[in-house]
């Protein structure tokens, strides 16, 4: 369900459209529970919110949804800035910081987003896994932080009630706006299928990879998503979850 309708993304800079109303997501939730399909869903994904009056309106869904399957799962991808820079207003920042980021399942900040959810910086990967100690004594049942930089490689940590595991790939040289996006979604559906963070972690992290190489070959400005299709199938580049103790 799209929270904003823009022409392209808005990191190459001018766009055009609009971020959705927020009694428009509610009417159309409100459609989908008029077709008793509510019941259905195993899980809910959140991204780019576009205002935190629509992070209201998503957390307000959650609840509705969790009341009537509580064994849904509630991924929140908190999307507020990268590298160092927030790209959302302030009110957003306050919003993932102080309401709906604890209330999730699966919390999938980067590093930046990490910093700003905790309040402290977190840009290696020993602030890294402190950061996910103080993000599941919040209550999130899987945590992991995504683009932790070292001279050579990008690193992503995740911690749930069995264990910590780190992958590290090397790093691409190609735009990746979406990148983030994308690594939530596939983590949350192989999650769902093998109910596994690091096999999730493995495969989400080893996909997004195969996909950026695809993007640096073809020089293309957006995520290659339909080129790269089978690789998402079945990626050609496996980066093992390993973990630690």
């Amino acid at each position: 369900m799209d929270t904003v309708r823009f022409s392209n993304h808005p990191a190459h800079g001018s766009y055009t459209g609009q971020i959705t109303p927020a009694c428009e997501i509610t009417a159309l939730i409100d459609g989908i529970e008029q077709r008793a399909l509510l019941q259905s869903c195993t899980a809910i994904l959140s991204g780019y919110l576009g205002s935190a009056k629509n992070g209201r309106i998503i957390a307000e869904i959650v609840d509705r949804i969790k009341a009537i399957n509580k064994r849904a799962l509630f991924l929140c991808d908190p999307v507020m800035g990268d590298n160092g820079q927030p790209y959302v207003e302030k009110d957003i920042l306050t919003f993932f910081k102080e309401k709906i980021a604890a209330s999730a399942d699966i919390l999938t900040p980067n590093n930046y987003e990490a910093s700003i959810l905790i309040g402290e910086p977190v840009d290696t990967k020993q602030k890294a896994l402190k950061a996910l100690s103080i993000l599941r004594a919040k209550g999130i049942k899987v945590a992991i932080i995504t683009g932790i930089e070292t001279n050579r490689s990008i690193q992503t940590v995740a911690r749930d009630e069995i264990g910590t595991w780190s992958v590290s790939t090397p790093k691409i040289q190609v735009a990746s706006s979406g990148a983030g996006d994308l690594f939530s979604a596939l983590f949350l559906a192989r999650y769902l299928d093998r109910n596994s963070t690091p096999h999730a972690l493995s495969y989400a992290i080893s996909t997004v990879y195969g996909v950026l190489g695809v993007a640096q070959e073809l020089s293309a400005p957006d995520l290659p998503i339909v080129a790269a299709q089978e690789l998402i199938l079945s990626p050609q580049t496996y980066f093992p979850a390993e973990s630690i103790t």
